[in-house]
């Protein structure tokens, strides 16, 4: 587990060394949903499609789905399915 909180460190300083490119918030919210963080991860992952064309922020709509689905079976409604 502290391999992925590594990782997330290192994902979250380069999205403040370069908060426009928008792999590092893809793979961040890769890591969050990993560490059941999903609040966090929808808003990365959020963030990642709001950097790139609209055929690629597609891509990760179903990841967003599954993760606003678990969001809200986990009872918090503040990112829940849409």
């Amino acid at each position: 587990m502290n391999d992925l909180r590594l990782a997330q460190v290192h994902y979250e300083m380069a999205g403040e060394v370069d908060p426009s490119f928008a792999n590092v918030y893809f793979n961040l919210a890769l890591v969050q949903a990993i560490r059941n963080d999903l609040g966090a991860a929808v808003s990365a992952l959020t963030r990642y499609q709001e950097l790139v064309p609209a055929d690629e922020a597609r891509n990760a709509d179903e990841l967003l789905h599954n993760l606003r689905k678990s969001l809200a079976a986990s009872g918090n409604p503040r990112f829940g399915a849409t």
